[in-house]
């Protein structure tokens, strides 16, 4: 009997004592919204896939037991009883399993339970916490770019999952370029360029970035690594730089793809960096790589990403983000192209 390999928030595809089975393993989770995100991701790899069961494998969750029943009797009134019959959650903690679901699979779980997860490591790494300020900033930016209007310090916490505290401090250290309306909603008065440019100084720290090399003296071009990722269908995951740039402003005078730039949207410290090796096992992540790396990933700490879709279907990274790319590449030109579009 194989052992179930260990990839933590890749959606796997195994066969259990003839059974066909999706799985996904999420390692310590924070929030209510991941149980979700999984348990839906499951819940639609199952709509076409009547012989297949589903399961989430939750390691060692900050999260409630209680709290987990709580949301699957709620995912139980919008998903299809169908789907939910072959659908659980399996929460795994100090050795002990606990199902959650009317899927309760007895031959699974005996199998489920020989599987050594807590000795294995997630194929993962540690980002530094997330610096709210500029977070906060990124989205007052974009607000102003979309034309979105003001904005609740209740909205911006959601958005960012920040306190309050927090938010204020930075409206206190944004004061001089805010407008405050008399309900208390904030919006900023115009591009701040001045504050815009400390930013940029420190964007790599900011976006806590790191650069990959082909190592392999044949590097893919970055549209071919676009198709790779397409097909890998991460929903956490945008394409930023030229290509996210030119799908808000067409005209902007770039030809080709210099290098592909992801952004991640990961707002806890632990990140999954599995994907890369699927997308292209010649890249190999070096300590810095401004001019030569071939993929460059940024990490998104807030709740919300702001991500859209193309007429493809590809996740497209928001303007701000697209924009601080652009001015990594030293397209400077362009930038400034690419803001005047917005602000006409």
């Amino acid at each position: 009997m194989g052992m179930i390999e260990y990839k933590k928030n890749n959606l796997q595809e195994i066969k259990v004592n003839n059974k066909k089975v999706f799985l996904m393993i999420k390692n310590k989770i924070k929030s209510i919204r991941e149980l979700r995100e999984g348990i839906m991701e499951l819940a639609n790899s199952l709509i076409q896939k009547e012989e297949y069961e589903a399961y989430l494998v939750l390691i060692d969750p900050k999260i409630t037991i209680s709290r987990m029943r709580d949301e699957w009797k709620k995912i139980k009134r919008i998903v299809r009883q169908g789907i939910v019959r072959r659908l659980a959650i399996i929460k795994y903690k100090d050795g002990q399993y606990n199902i959650i679901g009317d899927n309760n699979n007895q031959k699974i779980e005996k199998i489920l339970n020989q599987i050594d997860i807590s000795e294995k490591e997630p194929e993962g790494i540690k980002i530094p916490n997330p610096n709210y300020y500029y977070e906060l900033f990124k989205i007052l930016i974009y607000q102003k770019l979309k034309k979105l209007g003001p904005v609740t310090s209740l909205r911006l916490s959601e958005i960012a999952g920040c306190s309050y505290p927090t938010i204020a401090k930075a409206k206190k250290r944004l004061k001089s370029i805010l407008i405050e309306n008399s309900n208390k909603k904030i919006e900023l008065k115009s591009f701040p360029y001045k504050e815009w440019e400390k930013l940029l100084v420190i964007a790599d720290q900011v976006r806590a970035t790191m650069w990959f090399v082909d190592k392999s003296g044949k590097p893919r071009k970055p549209e071919y690594l676009i198709r790779r990722l397409q097909k890998l269908n991460l929903p956490n995951i945008a394409i930023g730089g030229v290509f996210g740039a030119k799908h808000y402003f067409p005209d902007i005078n770039i030809i080709g793809l210099p290098r592909l730039n992801l952004s991640i949207c990961f707002p806890t410290e632990d990140v999954d960096l599995g994907f890369i090796n699927r997308l292209d096992p010649a890249l190999s992540k070096v300590d810095s790589g401004r001019e030569a790396a071939n993929l460059v990933i940024h990490f998104i700490r807030r709740i919300e990403p702001f991500f859209v879709e193309d007429n493809n279907g590809i996740n497209i990274a928001d303007p701000v983000e697209c924009l601080m790319d652009l001015h990594e590449m030293r397209l400077e030109l362009q930038a400034k192209e690419f803001i005047k579009s917005f602000i006409k």
